[in-house]
């Protein structure tokens, strides 16, 4: 089926791979960064050299769901990169050499890093309700550092309403394409918040159906439902 299953179950395949709603891609392409594929390979040299090279960028990722007195507010997400991209990354903004990031710094990061994934939709596929649910638009950015690796974190806005029946979440951070490597974080991958008028569980599981690049990768997926105390 395709990670991009999540689309096409809403709508037609050819909405759903279109140039206005592509297959999640990389971070091979953006500003700033220095994963560059050489092309003068022939076809089989280029294909070995993937089979072999990916993933370049490793992310570490943490969803914390976000209730309010309607029902689930936000999702916020993390994600932590390697040591190797965040030094090679870093080194570009000056008030990394600090150890804190200026305000000035977070901007250009967002502006140079996160802003033209948009048309990714950063990565971040959602069904909620049983209903895709395309990341359009996101809030509060935030760039840090922590022992040595880059970080960032931003908001999706939900607004599902709470009934007395379950409603069911659906989320993964993942790039079909394999340059970037998302996993859960080990520790603490879900919290939950403002979450004392509800019942919740939650699991995360592999997803044989969404699994990707030639069938190598299969991704995990975080699964909760929510609903309101009885």
């Amino acid at each position: 089926m395709g990670l991009y299953a999540y689309s096409k179950i809403e709508v037609p395949a050819a909405i759903a791979m279109s140039p206005q709603n592509p297959p999640p891609s990389s971070f091979r392409d953006r500003q700033g960064l220095l994963w560059i594929i050489a092309t003068a390979f022939t076809s089989i040299l280029v294909t070995a050299t993937y089979s072999l090279s990916h993933p370049h960028v490793f992310i570490d990722y943490s969803v914390t769901v976000m209730f309010n007195e309607d029902g689930l507010a936000d999702l916020k997400i993390r994600w932590v990169f390697d040591e190797m991209f965040s030094e090679q990354t870093l080194a570009k903004y000056p008030s990394s050499r600090s150890g804190k990031l200026s305000s000035g710094d977070i901007s250009a990061i967002k502006r140079d890093l996160f802003d033209s994934l948009k048309e990714y939709q950063y990565f971040t596929m959602m069904k909620l309700d049983g209903k895709y649910y395309p990341v359009t638009r996101t809030e509060g950015f935030w760039a840090e550092i922590r022992n040595g690796k880059l970080s960032f974190t931003y908001v999706v806005p939900c607004n599902l309403k709470a009934s007395n029946a379950f409603k069911l979440v659906k989320i993964l951070v993942c790039d079909e394409e394999y340059y970037n490597d998302c996993e859960f974080a080990k520790k603490s991958p879900v919290l939950f918040v403002n979450d004392g008028n509800y019942e919740h569980s939650f699991e995360i599981k592999e997803d044989q159906r969404l699994k990707y690049y030639f069938g190598q990768v299969v991704p995990k997926v975080l699964t909760f439902k929510f609903r309101r105390k009885q």
